[in-house]
C-alpha cells in the first residue's frame, strides 16, 4: 500500500490555482488503486487560515 502525504500547501493547491496545482490535480485523478492520501491533523487549521 502506498500512502501519499499531503502538507497544507499541497491541499491548498487542490482548491486554489497556483504553481503546482496541476501536479496535485493529476495525483487525485490518477491515484493508484490501493493507495491512500494522508495529512496532519493540524492541516485543517492551516488550510482554513490559508484560504
Amino acid at each position: 500500500m502506498t500512502v501519499f502525504y499531503l502538507d497544507t500547501s499541497a491541499l491548498v493547491k487542490r482548491y486554489k490555482t497556483e504553481e503546482g496545482s496541476e501536479a496535485i490535480d493529476h495525483l487525485y485523478e490518477e491515484l493508484p488503486m490501493g493507495s491512500h492520501l494522508a495529512t496532519s491533523f493540524l492541516s485543517v487549521l492551516e488550510f482554513v487560515s490559508a484560504m
